[in-house]
């Protein structure tokens, strides 16, 4: 696979990804298998978890302890991080064989929340987020190595972090405002992967979190692209603004991440060399 191509593929597995962890009670099996065969169909993701587990024997039941006859199932992860993806990926292959509702696995686990969209959401964070993440690395380890680190944080950080105006980072009339440091743009990426999972309790439509969740990894995937295009960020921006702070949405007036939405517009903004 060429640069591109594991570009594609790793905006496509964030995508499915996020739609697992921010699946709704009444969705989330089929969020689920369709994760598991998302990453069944992918040579590439196949390759990375089995180069990790293929020789391993382990049971998943050691780690999602499911058949305590009293009290609540638990997960107690195992300190060597390949036997923790291998539990994962077979925890994950044992309940997609299953004909069940989720709700009813998640709710043998402990949880803060009374609400069964909490409940299921929370149980899917702490059984696959750590594969989620794993996988995330890894292809972003490879894209790093294809593009020689030429992504748009290393690409354009060097004049930023000496202050030396304007660098014209996607052709004619596409400048970026270079007083953004190296760590912003880190940071604007970690703030877009801690807020996407918080848009599925908004008050939004299903097709404006959609659009939402759509502008906000056209951020991501422009941030990593070595020619990131001015055009593209500046209609992500204006996309994600037209939600945030209306407080009719409940982006940022009912949730905990107030914070979190107006530093990343505040970045964003002058990342586009917005006043």
């Amino acid at each position: 696979m060429n640069l591109m191509e594991y570009k594609t593929l790793s905006l496509d597995f964030r995508r499915v990804s996020s739609n697992l962890l921010t699946a709704d009670a009444d969705n989330a099996f089929i969020k689920l298998k369709r994760f598991k065969l998302f990453i069944d169909s992918s040579p590439i993701i196949t390759k990375i978890i089995q180069t990790r587990i293929s020789k391993l024997e382990f049971d998943f039941r050691d780690c999602f302890l499911i058949d305590t006859v009293q009290g609540h199932h638990q997960i107690i992860p195992p300190v060597d991080e390949d036997l923790h993806i291998k539990a994962q990926y077979d925890y994950l292959s044992y309940l997609c064989s299953q004909d069940i509702d989720i709700r009813g696995v998640a709710f043998q686990f402990v949880s803060k929340s009374g609400k069964w969209n909490d409940i299921v959401r929370e149980f899917l964070d702490k059984a696959f987020k750590p594969l989620v993440d794993f996988i995330v690395d890894s292809l972003g380890k490879e894209i790093m190595i294809l593009g020689g680190d030429r992504s748009m944080g290393n690409n354009i950080t060097q004049n930023i972090a000496n202050n030396y105006g304007n660098v014209n980072a996607a052709g004619r009339d596409a400048t970026i405002n270079t007083n953004l440091k190296a760590d912003d743009i880190g940071e604007i990426k970690a703030l877009i992967e801690k807020l996407l999972p918080t848009i599925a309790d908004t008050q939004l439509t299903d097709e404006e979190k959609e659009f939402l969740t759509d502008d906000m990894e056209t951020i991501t995937e422009q941030l990593e692209s070595s020619k990131p295009k001015m055009a593209r960020l500046k209609k992500a921006y204006e996309g994600i603004k037209k939600y945030v702070g209306n407080a009719k949405t409940g982006i940022t007036s009912a949730t905990l991440f107030l914070s979190d939405w107006n530093s990343l517009m505040e970045k964003v903004e002058e990342l586009i060399g917005k006043s």
